[in-house]
């Protein structure tokens, strides 16, 4: 049983100081699989409604803040940014699912610190990151900058890249090939590039002199080239002039290589092996008479993990088609509750999967677990799990009979100046007045533990019902 209090009110911003804030909606992710630390792409413009520059205090970007959807602070990465035109940010997102689409961003504190953490951003399996943005540094911990030999940078996919036009330009990423040979077995790589001409090239990889121990990206006759070993992948055909995401995942024995949203190519049977020599950026390594890459890389990144599908066609949507795949909505003075149905506009849409602010309602039954998405919100359960409610347990202990129940503290962006607070009501015969709350067990602020209720029977009765409260109140 829950109980709603009318005095409770919504406030969507956990960072009350800051004078602006826009939800973020990775609305264009719909694949099932809930994707863990993801690197969301989030950019900055000003033909997004209401956004503007001069709203952060500083000048810069120091004031900005991001939130996931139970208020914690987000880790991001800023690649570029432009108060003349597009910024582009990754942010670190605990998990993306249709579940858990939104958070939010905010700024306008003349106050505040600058508190990025780029390393954060890319999880340990991320062994390197090279944004490439006028500059062959890693952004990750492990710190695998790489090694200019001749190229120059230009206009990228996200930010600059790094161009290459000649034999002797290209670039050597530090990822030595002791390293691909301790993960073949489970690796993904991938990079985005715009190829300059159709002639053949070799954009990526090493090439043995002697033996088989190969793996290279080359365009050859219109398409792209994958070979791993003696097994070769032909990927779709080449773009000229376009951006395009070229990735290739090893798990296990097997290969995979994905050209942008298209369906995977598979090949098997793919022994464990050492690259015969350290692999190189636009061109191939020790490949005699191979011709250079003409074209730009953007984005390449190198993971100790074989990235699901949905994560690697998310990492392409992401960038290709981030104005549908996010959706930008800035924020100011709005009513966190505009349909009027008590509950917060961001908690439905995160739970309900509503791209407007009705998704749910407060006697609706999203999961159809006879309790209302209303009473879901107040007990802190997933309105969208029927497995996930509040409910009391009664069971033997010891020698005795018990009746027990989770609480759970209200805590992050949904309960932003709320307490939870629970109590047990016992009676007699189950006639409206005669509920009282059972001694000790009302009025109990929220914290994160089980109640355990044993003295089931007095002496004076032979049956007793009991039901649990739990209700939302204004924090003191």
């Amino acid at each position: 049983h829950c109980r709603f209090t009318n005095s409770t009110t919504f406030n969507t911003t956990a960072l009350t100081t800051w004078s602006n804030q826009m939800r973020i909606t990775f609305a264009g992710y719909t694949d099932h699989d809930v994707l863990t630390d993801f690197p969301a792409l989030v950019t900055f413009n000003t033909s997004i409604p209401g956004f503007s520059y001069a709203d952060f205090q500083q000048g810069t970007p120091n004031d900005l803040r991001f939130s996931g959807p139970d208020g914690a602070a987000l880790s991001y990465d800023i690649e570029s940014w432009d108060t003349s035109g597009v910024s582009r940010i990754w942010v670190k997102l605990p998990t993306l699912s249709t579940q858990q689409q939104s958070i939010v961003a905010y700024w306008g504190n003349i106050d505040a610190a600058a508190a990025v953490d780029a390393e954060d951003v890319w999880s340990s399996d991320f062994r390197a990151v090279w944004h490439l943005n006028e500059s062959p540094l890693d952004s990750t911990a492990f710190g695998k900058h790489a090694t200019e030999a001749g190229n120059s940078y230009t206009s990228g996919v996200a930010g600059a890249g790094a161009r290459f036009d000649s034999d002797d330009s290209f670039m050597r990423p530090n990822l030595f090939k002791e390293w691909f040979g301790d993960n073949i077995d489970d690796l993904t790589f991938s990079l985005w590039t715009r190829p300059d001409s159709t002639s053949p090239g070799s954009l990526f990889g090493v090439s043995d002199p002697v033996g088989t121990d190969d793996f290279y990206i080359r365009q050859i006759l219109w398409f792209w080239n994958i070979t791993v070993r003696d097994k070769t992948l032909m990927l779709n055909q080449i773009q000229g002039q376009a951006w395009q995401r070229i990735s290739v995942v090893f798990r296990g024995t097997n290969v995979y290589a994905r050209f942008n949203d298209k369906p995977a190519l598979h090949v098997g049977g793919i022994a464990p092996f050492v690259p015969a020599l350290d692999p190189i950026l636009g061109d191939v390594a020790q490949q005699t008479g191979s011709p250079s890459y003409d074209g730009v890389v953007d984005e390449v990144r190198a993971s100790s993990i074989a990235r699901s599908d949905a994560w690697e066609l998310a990492s392409y949507r992401t960038v290709a088609s981030n104005d549908s795949f996010t959706i930008y909505e800035v924020l100011s003075e709005v009513d966190p509750d505009f349909d009027n149905d008590a509950l917060p506009d961001i908690w439905e849409r995160d739970y309900l999967g509503g791209e407007g602010v009705s998704a749910g309602g407060s006697t609706d039954d999203a999961d159809r677990d006879t309790m209302t998405d209303l009473g879901e919100y107040i007990a802190g359960t997933d309105p969208a799990d029927p497995n996930d409610l509040f409910e009391l347990m009664v069971g033997p202990t010891g020698t005795t009979s018990a009746i027990w129940f989770d609480m759970q503290a209200a805590t992050g962006v949904y309960y932003e100046g709320q307490s939870r607070v629970y109590g047990l009501e016992w009676s007699p015969d189950l006639s409206d007045d005669a509920w009282t709350f059972v001694s000790g067990l009302s009025n109990m602020p929220a914290v994160d533990a089980t109640i355990i209720f044993t003295n089931l029977f007095t002496t004076t009765n032979s049956a007793a019902f009991f039901r649990g409260q739990v209700w939302l109140t204004p924090s003191p």
